[in-house]
């Protein structure tokens, strides 16, 4: 049965991202869907408008969400490759930053993305060889320490430490493998095997990302209260309690 005045809407979000997307990271997905896929661009090809301007105004009005609200939403979809945001010279604004005081910003539906599953991207990024090391402070601030190599040699190979593995993750230039590396060790885990830590750490990917756009003095001020009152938190419910 083919309904008039329809939207077409990608299975995947109904089979896949339904469960692990928030009400309000679903509102602006569905809200770009309806302005882009709901929109026939070509009557002759019946081809989709690909991207569409959206005002935050116009967000605010089909979601009833606050301002806040939907740029924290916003910056979620991107962190999980979701969506994509441009400005109107086509520059691709990925951080909050990066949108903040644009006149015209432009969604996208990112609808070819891998973003959500391991391809092994993450972990071409992990130094190998760490010599300082970043974690977290109580205080929410990042700071600095120098570490000396543990690393002993064996046919010219370094073997596993669990405390080299951890400093690679502080040392990552992605934010959301430091995020995992602070976890970790505010859970105080450790692991025997790189298989066992690397396991680990694409269990956490997700999760991490989601966090990317809190700073970091909230992000160690919610894990800090659920480990007095929640021993067995996640990142997961780290984000569930900063967007709650």
């Amino acid at each position: 049965m083919m309904l008039p005045n329809s939207t077409q809407v990608p299975n995947c979000f109904f089979d896949e991202y339904l469960a692990k997307l928030g009400h309000k990271e679903l509102k602006i997905l569905l809200v770009i869907t309806r302005q882009t896929l709901g929109w026939i661009e070509d009557s002759t090809t019946k081809r989709r408008k690909e991207k569409d301007w959206i005002a935050t105004s116009q967000m605010e009005l089909k979601t009833g969400l606050s301002k806040k609200a939907i740029s924290l939403a916003i910056s979620s979809l991107v962190a999980q490759d979701l969506i994509e945001v441009f400005d109107k010279t086509g520059k691709q604004c990925s951080l909050p930053s990066d949108r903040k005081g644009k006149l015209r910003l432009y969604y996208r539906l990112n609808l070819t993305s891998k973003g959500n599953t391991y391809d092994g991207k993450d972990m071409q990024n992990i130094p190998k060889l760490p010599i300082t090391s970043v974690y977290f402070t109580e205080q929410g601030q990042l700071n600095r320490h120098t570490t000396k190599e543990t690393i002993t040699k064996q046919n010219g190979e370094k073997d596993f430490t669990w405390e080299d593995f951890l400093n690679s993750l502080h040392d990552s230039p992605q934010r959301h493998i430091n995020i995992i590396g602070y976890f970790f060790e505010k859970k105080k885990l450790a692991f025997d095997t790189r298989e066992k830590a690397e396991t680990a750490l694409r269990r956490h990917l997700r999760p991490a990302k989601l966090l990317v756009p809190f700073s970091d003095a909230e992000i160690v001020k919610s894990a800090s209260h659920l480990s007095r009152t929640f021993p067995s938190f996640t990142l997961e419910t780290v984000y569930k309690k900063l967007t709650s």
